[in-house]
């Protein structure tokens, strides 16, 4: 499910942070999309973690009206496979973006945001957030 951030049209800097709750192997990456532009890579995460520290996304105006696109895998297959639906259940991802006219906002994964592997083992969390 889409979100929205409200960035303002100001030159205020948006920042964004992503924690990944988990005791399994996770990444994440973040693009970036503004209006007839390819995705750029504008953060990612640098360990087996998944998480993203507080990051500056741009300048409200700039980004205005453009896209996030946030996708973290999971990895269980360092857990025992036991384990993994329970791990899969208690999974967490929190976004953070501040900055903005909107202010702090924090978002969660959406159950449509979410794809499981047909054995379990990976997860695939893609949530898109509108700059408006």
């Amino acid at each position: 499910m889409k979100r929205d951030y409200e960035t303002g049209i100001d030159t205020n800097t948006i920042f964004l942070e992503v924690t990944v709750g988990t005791p399994a192997t996770a990444t994440t990456i973040v693009f970036l999309t503004l209006p007839g532009l390819d995705p750029e890579v504008i953060a990612e995460s640098g360990n087996s973690n998944g998480n993203i520290p507080e990051t500056p996304i741009g300048k409200a105006g700039k980004i205005r009206n453009g896209f996030l696109r946030i996708e973290t895998t999971v990895d269980l297959g360092t857990l025992p496979e036991s384990t993994w639906p329970a791990a899969t259940e208690k999974l967490v991802v929190t976004y953070v973006l501040n900055g903005g006219t909107s202010g702090r906002d924090e978002f969660t994964f959406d159950p449509d945001d979410r794809k499981i592997s047909n054995n379990g083992k990976i997860i695939a969390i893609g949530k898109p957030i509108k700059l408006t």
